[in-house]
């Protein structure tokens, strides 16, 4: 039989309409939801049939637990504001993979991370369940981290605070730097006159053929097999672009440097 708890959700974003919604799903009470921005807060309670408030001064003292998913620099801010809330009963819980644990423990009794390694958008339906969850907390309040984490998905890590960090770290490679050589590409099939849905299916297949045997394996391309002719001739190519063409060269260097 799955725990019942109470909980107060500070923040109205992505990460807090999903969470929120799978909690929903798995029969958990809603109490309140907070947010800087009163139609936010508004809104997402009117999801949960809840209440709501602007005022970290009036948030719900009967919560078990206060899930704070807010954005990564009013983490320290909101959780020093509501450090009344602090109770050996109840647990804070923050969702970001950058911030460190440290960050409650200094506040409150009961702290710890839930943080999903995933983009997360309020718009996109998604099974939450499947969602890589990444705890990180203290002994004492890990027990409790992990029952609640239990109930958002079934996919479920215990990380120290360092190894939290490093997997941020290469979230942002993995995700943010490739999503952001993608729109490179985006950019220059429109100055080219050239459809970027030419590009999906290649998009596709590197992102699956990387999950199916590992992107070592996966590589390919001219500085994976040494083409100087074809590197040199795409860097004339991007001679308008000075730093573009930096890029360029030096990702094909640590693609050579790798693969030895």
């Amino acid at each position: 039989m799955k725990p019942k708890f109470k909980f107060v959700i500070i923040g109205s974003g992505n990460i807090a309409w999903q969470m929120s919604k799978k909690l929903k799903k798995e029969k958990q009470k809603i109490l309140q939801i907070y947010s800087r921005k009163i139609a936010s807060a508004k809104k997402l309670a009117t999801v949960h049939k809840c209440e709501y408030t602007s005022s970290l001064r009036k948030i719900n003292r009967d919560a078990d637990i206060y899930l704070i998913a807010v954005s990564d620099d009013a983490i320290a801010e909101v959780a020093g504001k509501i450090s009344y809330l602090n109770s050996d009963k109840n647990i804070f819980i923050h969702t970001s993979g950058s911030i460190s644990l440290k960050v409650l423990e200094g506040i409150y009794e009961n702290a710890a991370v839930i943080w999903p390694p995933q983009s997360i958008n309020k718009e996109i339906k998604i099974d939450f369940s499947k969602v890589p969850l990444c705890i990180t907390a203290e002994k004492k309040s890990l027990t409790l981290a992990k029952k609640i984490a239990k109930l958002l998905s079934n996919k479920i890590y215990i990380l120290e605070e360092n190894q939290k960090q490093q997997l941020h770290l290469a979230a942002v490679f993995a995700n943010n730097f490739s999503n952001h050589m993608a729109a490179v590409a985006e950019k220059i099939c429109l100055e080219n006159d050239l459809d970027f849905k030419i590009l999906h299916p290649i998009l596709k297949e590197t992102f699956e053929k990387i999950v199916k045997v590992g992107p070592r394996e996966a590589q390919t391309g001219p500085a994976s097999r040494s083409d100087q002719l074809t590197m040199s001739k795409q860097e004339a190519m991007l001679k308008k672009d000075v730093s573009l063409k930096k890029i360029y060269g030096l990702i094909s260097k640590h693609i050579q440097e790798n693969q030895a």
